[in-house]
């Protein structure tokens, strides 16, 4: 049916988990600015009852509660890759997506699943991502081709997301 060979550089895996901690990180952050809000009112306080170093250390803990915030993403994302990097260090993946089931081949493994394990999927502008678990399999956009074809076109591409959205949900 459709065949994907991808090599997963750092940006392609940092691109499509970028994406995918920002939706994650939506509460995560909604935790830092109420914890934000929380440091500035008993700064406040404080700096009313005249304790003004105390007031200044909370402060300046409001002021990293939201550097944190922002480069949550990104944070998230590095230490993720970081996890990573010793399998993924630019190494090429095979997956094979047939009627039923879909099969990966790398140089560390061998595996088949059926469909039904994927929960969703999504595309960044480079990658297209499948949700399985709590892991994201990640395939660069540029990869797929039809099944006896030579070379991976955009052709192929719109036409395996076709075939993949009518056995797999959008997240």
């Amino acid at each position: 049916m459709f065949v994907n060979c991808s090599t997963l550089t750092k940006e392609l895996y940092c691109e499509a988990l970028k994406k995918r901690f920002g939706k994650i990180t939506v509460l995560r952050r909604i935790e830092y600015i109420a914890l934000a809000v929380m440091l500035l009112a008993i700064a406040a306080l404080q700096y009313l009852n005249g304790k003004l170093i105390l007031a200044g250390i909370l402060l300046i803990l409001a002021g990293a509660e939201i550097v944190v915030m922002l480069l949550l993403p990104e944070m998230s994302t590095a230490a993720a890759y970081k996890q990573q990097s010793v399998m993924l260090s630019e190494k090429q993946i095979t997956t094979e997506f047939l009627e039923d089931r879909f099969l990966v081949y790398s140089e560390f493994y061998d595996s088949r699943h059926p469909y039904s394990h994927i929960s969703g999927w999504y595309e960044t502008k480079n990658t297209f991502c499948m949700l399985m678990g709590a892991s994201v399999v990640i395939f660069d956009k540029n990869g797929f081709r039809k099944a006896g074809e030579e070379e991976p076109s955009a052709e192929a591409y719109a036409a395996f997301l076709t075939f993949i959205g009518d056995r797999v949900k959008k997240a």
